[in-house]
């Protein structure tokens, strides 16, 4: 079977986001109606930096890569870790931690939050037993007015000028936390292996928490859930953003980073959002993506060949002398793997 994308020229093949009075696409080109934006999130950036033509091929284009296993249990850890911080009790903690401060007792706590753990049948009890241990251990060590997140699986929305362009930033965040000096911090959870001595792990989780700290200073304040009705505003009137972490439950234990906003990394997003935006502003609204790079050849071992899912719809995977507007796209190239957050 042959399937083909058959999009009229300078149309938009997903859907539009209202924000605002503005509308705007993944699909954006300069001939776009004024009232549309360029939309960009923290997976389109990242995609970007990636290989501009899988982003291309993804957003633009919305091609959906095929949900798999890790994409799965990722989703399923989330929601489980969302629910704890909706329903566990400070309450309940602080007595716990008054009567013989038991670790064991705590986290027994922590895990009863959770219903139904047989319906889990892709590991992800073990992932949520880490993770919870090492709320617990903190729970035992911290100020319980500080132990619950200010924001829990929050959206953000802004709009910010780049390049004389109104470009619409948004995203969810997984954990938002306030500490005693009123600063933020901004927590990533992963169901993956974090090896702490590959370069290329760090580069990539401050990349991903840099635009979120490039979000909340551009946001407008207020905090959307999944369907992005207002649940609220930010508590903080000023965007101080001081820390970033990220936990890793995907080894033997769970790795716990944590370190201070990097100055580096801030600029290194910027350039990553003025990247995305030159491929957009080269585009001319059609499918075939010229204007969006392939990874260089010498890549295409130890990059494409392990962890692009969108292999059969790139022109050089595919037929390396295809030009990019016969592309044409094989069912089974959907078969390939990928990793969720």
């Amino acid at each position: 079977m042959v399937l083909k994308l058959r999009f009229p020229r300078n149309s938009y093949p997903i859907p539009i986001e209202e924000y605002k009075g503005y509308q705007s696409s993944y699909g954006w080109w300069p001939g776009s109606p004024t009232n549309i934006l360029p939309r960009f999130t923290k997976s389109s950036v990242g995609a970007s930096n990636f290989c501009p033509q899988q982003y291309f091929i993804k957003y633009p284009l919305g091609v959906k890569e095929p949900e798999n296993d890790n994409m799965i249990r990722g989703t399923n850890v989330h929601d489980a870790v969302e629910q704890f911080y909706h329903d566990v009790d400070l309450d309940v903690i602080d007595e716990l931690n008054g009567v013989g401060n038991d670790l064991h007792e705590l986290h027994n706590y922590f895990m009863s939050i959770i219903p139904n753990m047989d319906r889990y049948e892709l590991g992800e009890e073990e992932h949520i037993r880490k993770y919870l241990l090492a709320e617990a251990m903190r729970a035992m060590d911290c100020d319980l007015d500080l132990f619950l997140p200010v924001g829990n699986e929050i959206t953000l929305h802004g709009v910010v000028e780049i390049q004389d362009q109104k470009i619409h930033i948004t995203g969810m965040i997984d954990r938002l936390f306030v500490d005693n000096e009123g600063r933020y911090h901004v927590h990533e959870l992963k169901t993956g292996v974090f090896n702490p001595k590959k370069d290329r792990k760090w580069e990539h989780m401050r990349q991903e928490l840099a635009y979120y700290v490039f979000l909340m200073k551009h946001c407008d304040n207020k905090l959307y859930d999944r369907d992005n009705n207002v649940i609220g505003e930010l508590p903080l009137s000023d965007a101080n953003v001081a820390w970033w972490g990220w936990d890793h439950t995907g080894g033997e234990g769970i790795y716990r980073g944590k370190e201070s906003v990097r100055t580096r990394e801030m600029a290194l997003m910027l350039r990553s959002l003025e990247d995305l935006l030159r491929y957009h502003r080269n585009y001319n609204g059609d499918t075939d993506g010229i204007q969006f790079p392939l990874l260089h050849p010498k890549k295409t071992s130890f990059l494409c060949e392990p962890w692009c899912a969108l292999k059969g719809f790139c022109p050089r995977y595919d037929k390396p002398l295809m030009p990019y507007n016969a592309r044409v796209f094989k069912s089974e190239s959907l078969s390939g793997g990928g990793e969720s957050g």
